[in-house]
């Protein structure tokens, strides 16, 4: 997540358990993320005319999350995050000015996505 001076904008959202008995479990935080690479990181245009996906936004995922752009200013990263006593999904965003619409949108998204996983 290197700084960019053109990003007017910051914000988060994060979800923690802190009780040893209520613990995210590793499917879970798979499913968020494999649900947000699939939802959000695939654009709508990505599937047009085509038998299968092809991103035409930038895209890095590693074991531990996500990070993506959007067409409108936009980047995301979600990021799984699993220190010995509890486990957290932290959600980061970043748009240029006049996005901010569409990145507080993208933020609510995310966020239900996440809290509808299973």
């Amino acid at each position: 997540w290197e700084e960019k001076p053109h990003f007017s904008q910051f914000c988060g959202w994060m979800l923690q358990c802190r009780d040893d008995t209520h613990l995210l479990t590793s499917q879970f935080l798979q499913v968020v993320l494999l649900r947000l690479a699939f939802s959000c990181a695939l654009d709508s245009d990505d599937f047009e005319g085509e038998d299968h996906p092809v991103l035409t936004t930038m895209c890095s995922i590693w074991k531990s999350g996500i990070y993506w752009g959007t067409h409108n200013g936009v980047e995301a990263l979600v990021e799984v995050r699993t220190p010995p006593q509890n486990k957290q999904v932290v959600v980061m965003l970043r748009c240029v000015s006049g996005h901010e619409v569409d990145c507080a949108h993208l933020r609510s998204t995310i966020i239900k996505t996440v809290l509808e996983a299973k």
